[in-house]
Formats: C-alpha cells, sequence, structure tokens
C-alpha cells in the first residue's frame, strides 16, 4: 500500500490498483456503502516467480522473488528485471535456492531481507529450515543474524527493526548492533505478515496443513494453529485483540493498514464491473 495505489502480487502477475472513492459512491452492488473503492489499472504478467513481499521505493515497485532468489522490478520488456541477489547466490535461476522471503526499506531503498539459508542450490535450504534463517544487509551483503528459525516479515518501525520468527510464532525486535534479538510477544500460529499502527503491531497467523510443503513441522502436528490477525500494543508487548477466521481463510502472508478507512472495498478481474469502473481526473462513471 502506498496512500491511494496497492500493489497485489498474484500466482501469475502483480496487479496494480488504484483507489477513487468517488467510484465507490455508484459501486452498482452495494451504493454509497463503502467510503474507498480500489479498482485494478494495469497488470504485469511476469509468470510464476513466486512473488513475495512487495514494497514502494522512492521511485518503483520492488518484489521478492522466492523462485528466482532475488530482489526484482518491474520491466516493460521482461518477466521481470533483477535487482539484488544475496551475494552467496551465483546466478538467476528458478531454484528456490535460499527461500529468500522478507524485504524492508530504509530511507526509501532495500536494507534488510530474510531467507532460510545461505545456500545456492535447487530447494537445499529444506533439510535444515528449523534453524539456518538468515537477517541479511543488502547494503553490506552482511549476515546480521543467523541461525533463525524460519524468518519472516523484516519491518522498519520508528528506527527499530522488527522480524517474526514464523515457526516458533514469535514477534522480535532486533537489534542489528549486537546481532540478537528480544522477544515481544508469542502467537500460536505460523506468523507472517507485520505492520504497525500507533503503539499496535498486527500480524498474521496462519494455519499449517499438514497437506502444506511444511506440514512435518512442530505447529501443524500440535493442530493449535489458527488463521487470522492479532493485535500486541507494543509498548508493553500484551496481546490486547484478535481476529480468527473460522474458515474460508486459512493462510495470511502479508498484513497492511488502510489509515482513515472504515469500509474499503477492491474489485478483482473477474466479472465486468472492474471493466465499467472508468476513473478520469474530472469524473467517475
Amino acid at each position: 500500500i502506498d496512500g491511494n495505489r496497492m500493489a497485489v502480487g498474484t500466482k501469475h502477475e502483480v496487479l496494480l490498483l488504484a483507489n477513487d472513492p468517488r467510484l465507490a459512491e455508484e459501486y452498482p452492488n452495494r451504493p454509497k456503502f463503502y467510503d474507498a473503492l480500489f479498482a485494478p489499472r494495469s497488470a504485469h504478467y511476469c509468470g510464476h516467480i513466486d512473488i513475495r513481499d512487495l514494497v514502494w521505493t522512492d521511485s518503483v515497485l520492488v518484489g521478492v522473488s522466492t523462485l528466482f532468489s532475488c530482489l526484482f522490478r518491474l520491466d516493460e520488456t521482461y518477466s521481470f528485471r533483477g535487482v539484488r541477489k544475496p551475494p552467496f547466490i551465483t546466478d538467476l535461476a528458478p531454484e528456490d535456492r535460499c527461500h529468500l522471503n522478507g524485504m524492508c526499506l530504509v530511507d526509501g531503498k532495500p536494507r534488510y531481507v530474510t531467507a532460510f539459508s545461505e545456500t545456492n542450490a535447487v530447494q537445499s535450504w529444506r533439510p535444515t529450515k528449523l534453524e539456518s534463517g538468515i537477517l541479511m544487509d543488502v547494503t553490506t551483503n552482511e549476515v546480521v543474524m543467523g541461525s533463525l528459525p524460519m524468518p519472516h516479515s523484516p519491518r522498519m518501525f520508528d528506527g527499530e527493526l522488527y522480524l517474526l520468527l514464523s515457526i516458533t510464532g514469535e514477534v522480535v525486535k532486533v537489534d542489528v548492533a549486537a546481532g540478537r534479538y528480544e522477544v515481544i510477544n508469542r502467537v500460536p500460529a505460523f506468523v507472517r505478515g507485520l505492520v504497525k499502527w500507533g503503539d499496535y503491531l498486527f500480524v498474521g497467523a496462519s494455519h499449517l496443513r499438514k497437506t502444506h510443503t511444511f506440514g512435518d513441522l512442530p505447529l501443524a502436528q500440535e493442530g493449535a494453529t489458527f488463521c487470522g490477525v492479532m493485535v500486541i500494543h507494543l509498548p508493553t508487548g500484551a496481546l490486547v485483540s484478535q481476529l480468527k477466521y473460522v474458515n474460508s481463510c486459512e493462510e495470511i502472508f502479508d498484513v497492511q493498514v488502510l489509515p482513515g478507512l472504515r469500509r474499503p472495498g477492491i474489485l478483482g478481474t473477474h466479472g465486468e464491473i472492474h471493466r465499467r469502473a472508468l476513473s478520469l481526473q474530472e469524473t467517475t462513471f
């Protein structure tokens, strides 16, 4: 999310949407119901590159391709253009060599990334996935911390770096200089997706099905996981609220905040309504 624009990474493309509240007024299915309406405006057909984190930098949209073990940006000619890759990745290949997954910005540019290992062969992170995760500074190629249990979602809030240790359910604050972390709280689920608003952290939680790639992990065997969003009061570390999905949703990868909106709508590309959502500078139809 960046103001009125939204980017969604799907299985085969990156979909770019824009919010025009004027469209919400005349949305035919629920007129005057939504206070925002995000409509698709363009799609980039990058193919199946296994998209993870997406962020708007100062100049372009940058994403993580887990399949190609690199950061990428959209390109008008090619499927994508590589931006950065970890130094231990020797070349770009569709092999998921280290399970690169998370990224955060500092001063408008990519700075920290998370991966499951420092390996350089086809899916070679799998045997050690519980204890070989890393947090890396991509501007210096320095591994800030290693031996992490499946890290995801590095995020910079108020000059402090946070991330999620997915398989332990821990939300942690990182001391980059010392190379250690402090646990803020623990969620009984596979955690991915982290955002801060005011004094509160919003944390995405997922089930781990036994048919999932990670179905052999302890959390899945315990059967105590859930899918939803947990709210943590950052100054005290206390869990203060939660939203749980009873059905229809099994996994969450990322969580974002839409400031000031109470009832936003999003149009997909199925059906024909999005084709009739015409937004001009002066007016909408």
